[in-house]
């Protein structure tokens, strides 16, 4: 619920994205994958890049990726770019989704 709330602010500061990436890290595993689209789009748009959080969600989207729609694993990959963060395996399974 903190995940969903939080992703859902529509203002979203560096500082909060920080300060909340603990909890992110150890709560992804609860998150949807609209949830874990939200998040991740968070910390892209913030442009904030905390290891730990974008580990934990990155690990939780290569579990759900049959859960994902294209048009979320379509803004996951644009997060991943904004975040200049490549996954090369996430993307390879993206890009087999997506054909």
């Amino acid at each position: 619920a903190l995940c969903h709330a939080w992703a859902q602010l529509g203002f979203v500061h560096e500082d909060l994205c920080i300060a909340i990436s603990s909890r992110v890290a150890t709560t992804a595993h609860l998150c949807s994958a609209q949830e874990l689209c939200w998040l991740l789009d968070a910390y892209a748009s913030a442009r904030c890049s905390v290891q730990s959080a974008i580990d934990a969600l990155t690990r939780q989207t290569l579990v759900r990726l049959d859960e994902f729609t294209l048009s979320q694993l379509c803004l996951h990959a644009s997060s991943f770019a904004r975040l200049s963060a490549p996954h090369p395996l996430l993307f390879t399974n993206i890009a087999d989704r997506l054909r």
